[in-house]
């Protein structure tokens, strides 16, 4: 399953039935290597009004592959009802603009 693809910043909202620990994730990106995610701000909530930044990744790695997944590992687990992904550029948009947010995941795995 491809999210993304289309341009401008992609975000990824994930809602569970319970208060659930996020302890780190996994991605793939779709299509060709540049519209791997580069540039992503994670959040989470109970209530989806008030949100809590998680941390960044900044300048992740490009794989040169679109089944090598790409780790997120965070410092404590996170316990939550909405866990939410903000991607902000894309490596095409990062190297030649704006003109280029087309980021795409097409793989997301959540481990508590």
């Amino acid at each position: 399953t491809y999210v993304g693809y289309s341009y401008g910043v992609l975000d990824i909202v994930i809602s569970f039935d319970e208060p659930t620990s996020v302890s780190a994730l996994t991605f793939c990106f779709g299509g060709s290597s540049g519209y791997c995610p580069r540039d992503i701000e994670f959040f989470t909530s109970n209530d989806y009004e008030n949100w809590t930044s998680q941390g960044q990744l900044a300048n992740s790695i490009q794989p040169s592959k679109n089944t090598q997944a790409v780790p997120v590992v965070f410092y404590s687990p996170a316990e939550c009802n909405y866990f939410e992904i903000l991607v902000t550029s894309c490596f095409y948009s990062a190297n030649y603009g704006n003109d280029y947010l087309y980021p795409c995941i097409s793989e997301l795995k959540l481990f508590k």
